[in-house]
């Protein structure tokens, strides 16, 4: 950021029509010290009740949220009645799938883990329309965007199985871990193939390494090798090609 209109505010910057920030579904440790941290910085921090009895008024209204798939859910809905509301979803792990899943229904995101500064300066940023963002994580999301490929949206479940089946795992042994039957495994994985926009198991790998899907969590800078050519006699049987 720099200096200047770009800078976070200070105490009492902001004025008498500073912006509303509403907190929601925030741990109490994390909500207490949110609420203090943006207090001292100008904004008027509100509670998950006041942010229900929002209407339209002019003026900048925010909603800082968990990642969870309840509390974005939550965000949704408000921006469907409230499209001017912005949004900052706190990251509950910190890789480049999170953080795409996060900006495709927030403004902004920032782990939870952040420093109270770098909290602070992300929600600044955010009420002004923008978006701060690690080097490494605007790298590879740009480096997707080239592609012209968009990166669909996985449960972590699914995740997993893609990580399991680049490390060689059967369809068997996925099915027992899972508590699905063989059948309904078989059925479960060419769905997620077609998710992937692809209809094999070799084909899924690959478009999900290229995308950084396969990388353990924290680990976007390592990179990860796949034996493509031993897969599928690994798999047994495919789902439908």
């Amino acid at each position: 950021m720099t200096a200047g209109d770009d800078a976070p505010p200070g105490p009492g910057a902001l004025g008498p029509g500073r912006p509303q920030v509403g907190l929601l579904d925030l741990t109490p440790v994390v909500e207490r010290g949110l609420t203090t941290a943006l207090d001292d910085a100008g904004f008027d921090v509100r509670g998950a009740a006041q942010v229900d009895g929002w209407s339209r008024q002019v003026g900048i209204r925010m909603v800082v949220s968990s990642d969870d798939e309840a509390a974005l859910a939550t965000v949704e809905r408000l921006q469907r009645r409230l499209p001017e509301v912005r949004s900052v979803a706190l990251l509950r792990a910190v890789d480049t799938r999170r953080y795409a899943r996060a900006l495709a229904r927030c403004t902004a995101a920032v782990p939870m883990e952040a420093e109270l500064d770098e909290l602070v300066a992300t929600v600044w940023a955010a009420s002004r329309g923008r978006t701060l963002l690690p080097a490494l994580v605007a790298r590879e999301l740009a480096a997707r965007a080239e592609t012209g490929e968009a990166v669909p949206d996985l449960s972590e479940q699914q995740v997993r199985w893609l990580r399991a089946l680049a490390a060689s795992a059967t369809v068997a042994s996925l099915a027992k871990s899972a508590g699905y039957s063989e059948r309904e495994m078989y059925r479960l994985l060419s769905a997620l193939y077609a998710r992937l926009g692809v209809t094999t198991r070799t084909e899924a790998l690959l478009r999900a390494d290229r995308w950084g899907l396969l990388r353990e969590e924290r680990a976007e800078a390592r990179a990860t090798t796949l034996d493509l050519t031993a897969h599928d006699s690994a798999a047994g049987v495919r789902p439908s090609r």
